[in-house]
């Protein structure tokens, strides 16, 4: 039995777009670090910091038991500020050598004390699979990811590095197969099979005054010992205490010694980093306890958004922040953060109503970031990477800053604004990176926001949008009833574009319920407004569903007509993935007909589009297909066992025929 992979369905989103100023101005900014790039992006773990001290029984234990035991899960327990993430850093200094093909970083967030979530497991799965594959969408749930995880892993020496971990819940899933090494580090204990375990002290005096020497320049000589003693020997605060003395060539030993004395009522980290804010002027401490509000790593834009500062004064107080350890600085992504410590300390120094400035800010920064990748990946061709980059570079960002304006939206006009035009502004970008069930949520709390300020075009897009994700959930009915709520409002105001969007997505979802009648008259209602208005597009889109519909009921010349036009149409507006789609279908249709050789034609065009755009999807299902017509059954099932790695990977069903199709022919042989 032979299955054929058909073309998807029909891809239509709305776009707000506000204008390419913003985004010529992001990807302009964007240093060669940040930008797409196979080896900067399979390379993320930092060095250690140069004065990286002590540990050396610690790092001897760990590297022994990975050498002699094969341990392929090592664990670094300890409290905060004391070195955990700095030894898994010069850990896997020393084990690249050994697991060349990657070294994956990934702050987990289960810093339990702090405002922060801690990440799911599928978010991290996720993180893994995209270092490798950044274009493919991605199944939701565990059970869905972990298959596709270990796929990836397959056959690579790789080490996952997974930091500041809540719990062995949120890391069992991420237990790499045999040939990488996954390194945890957590602040709670726990417990992963096969981990080989190291729980973390304190420095010992003699290293804690080493670092402080080293850091300080010897500036505090007789000194040190007491403000080791002073830092509780925690590597965090004797970095903060050495570097403010380093900067502040005026200030001695005794009058710092003095001053960490008054603070001694707080925990030790806090000490360091109070007394280490004494020596910037009242705007520089609201500026550092400001950077709080920034969930993770940011740049130098991001902060100018927030202070409201030019660059050049924006960089010359971050690189004094970097100078005294109250700001990280990351050379690899050349990007800023804070120190989870750090953060608490600095949220806690700002009134309540001076967070709700400060967040405020950061959302409308970050709705203009969202908008910025969502046109990059709009464009097509390179910038489809640059957009998904920026995206995945800055989505704890825009995710924050979206939930920071569905809580306050009824309450804020702003928030009100920003929380309607936030799915929006990633609309084309979201096909890829949210979960149906995450835009749902986005879509709904931005129709409670365009009720609110009357909008009734925004009003039709998200119900039109709310329809269009419970259809990729599979829930047919209720993208009917969303639709069906759609359309009027677009009849109302005489949108005739997305009335014809919200029809053509009432065809596909008709088409997959089963009731082709039905489908096939809502699909000639969107080709007749597409024409009437002369949206190519919206024309080559129904043309393609109208063409699955002949195709589906057998009648082969009429598919093929309406497939070439749809063909002709994307040519004309230069649509690859609406070409991808017509030469896809075209080929199924000949091959239906037994007429070979056009269906091969067919296919090798498609086959060349998809790989340019990276559709994985495309690429997946037009070497399965052509697999079906190869009368070589060794080059056929090559072909199969390529297709089938591809959509494995991708997590689509249609992976699941490829194997079945192997399957059937090992059978025969």
């Amino acid at each position: 039995m032979k299955v054929i992979l058909g073309g998807d369905t029909n891809e239509n989103a709305s776009d707000f777009g506000v204008g390419k100023d913003i985004e010529t101005a992001i990807i302009q900014d964007l240093p060669v670090q940040a930008k797409p790039s196979p080896f900067q992006s399979l390379h993320q773990i930092p060095p250690p910091d140069g004065d990286f001290i002590g540990r050396n029984k610690e790092l001897k234990e760990l590297l022994d038991e990975i050498k002699q035991s094969g341990v392929h899960i090592s664990g670094i327990k300890g409290m905060g500020g004391i070195g955990k993430t700095q030894l898994a850093w010069k850990l896997a200094e020393h084990l690249i050598p050994q697991y060349p093909d990657a070294q994956i970083y990934l702050d987990l967030k289960g810093v339990t004390e702090d405002d922060q979530v801690p990440l799911k497991p599928e978010e991290a799965l996720a993180h893994v699979i995209r270092t490798f594959e950044p274009e493919v969408p991605l199944p939701e749930k565990v059970e869905e990811l972990r298959p596709i995880f270990l796929s990836i892993l397959e056959d690579k020496k790789v080490i996952l590095l997974m930091d500041n971990a809540l719990d062995e819940n949120q890391t069992r899933p991420l237990i790499p197969p045999k040939g990488s090494i996954l390194l945890v580090t957590s602040r709670q204990n726990f417990h992963l099979p096969g981990i080989h375990l190291v729980s973390l002290d304190t420095l010992s005096e003699e290293e804690s005054i080493q670092l402080l020497l080293n850091i300080s320049n010897n500036r505090i000589s007789e000194h040190a010992k007491l403000i080791a003693e002073l830092c509780g020997y925690l590597p965090l605060a004797l970095n903060v205490a050495g570097k403010t003395m380093a900067e502040h060539p005026h200030l001695s030993p005794e009058e710092y010694i003095e001053e960490l004395k008054k603070n001694k009522a707080l925990w030790p980290v806090d000490r360091s980093l109070a007394v280490g804010c004494e020596w910037l002027d009242e705007n520089e401490r609201k500026y550092f306890y400001q950077l709080w509000v920034f969930p993770g790593s940011f740049d130098l834009r991001a902060a100018g958004a927030l202070w409201e500062r030019d660059e050049e004064a924006v960089k010359k107080f971050l690189s004094n922040l970097v100078n005294i350890s109250l700001v990280e600085w990351s050379q690899k992504t050349q990007r800023y953060h804070l120190h989870d410590l750090t953060r608490i300390f600095a949220r806690k120094q700002l009134e309540k109503t001076e967070h709700y400035a400060n967040q405020k800010r950061h959302a409308e920064h970050y709705i203009q970031i969202l908008e910025a990748a969502n046109l990059l990946y709009k464009e097509g061709g390179d910038n489809v990477l640059v957009g998904l980059h920026l995206f995945d570079l800055e989505w704890e960002n825009i995710e924050t800053g979206q939930a920071w304006s569905a809580q306050h939206s009824e309450t804020d006009e702003t928030a009100t604004n920003m929380c309607n035009q936030y799915p929006d502004e990633g609309s084309f970008i979201f096909t890829f990176r949210q979960h149906p069930r995450r835009r749902i949520q986005w879509r709904e709390s931005a129709l409670a926001a365009s009720r609110k300020l009357k909008l009734r075009s925004s009003e039709g897009l998200h119900l039109c949008n709310l329809g269009s994700a419970y259809s990729d959930l599979g829930d047919y009915q209720k993208a009917i009833d969303y639709l069906k709520k759609a359309r009027p409002i677009f009849v109302e105001i005489e949108d005739r574009e997305n009335e014809g969007v919200t029809v053509n997505y009432l065809g596909n979802s008709y088409y997959s319920l089963g009731e082709y009648q039905e489908a096939i008259k809502y699909h000639e209602r969107a080709l007749k407004i597409s024409q009437e208005i002369e949206d190519k597009s919206g024309e080559g889109n129904a043309l393609g569903s109208l063409g699955n519909h002949y195709k589906d009921l057998e009648n082969y010349p009429q598919a093929i007509e309406y497939y070439e036009r749809a063909l002709k149409i994307s040519r004309e507006i230069k649509d690859p993935r609406l070409e991808g789609r017509a030469l896809l279908n075209l080929g199924i249709v000949y091959m239906s007909l037994g007429k070979t050789q056009k269906a091969i034609e067919r296919y090798d065009q498609q086959l060349k589009i998809v790989r340019e755009i990276g559709d994985k999807g495309g690429e997946g299902r037009a070497l399965f297909n052509m697999s079906l017509i190869e009368g070589d059954r060794t080059e056929a099932i090559k072909l199969a066992k390529e297709a089938f790695k591809i959509l494995e990977a991708i997590g689509t069903p249609d992976a699941e025929k490829a194997r079945k199709q192997l399957e059937e022919w090992k059978k025969e042989a």
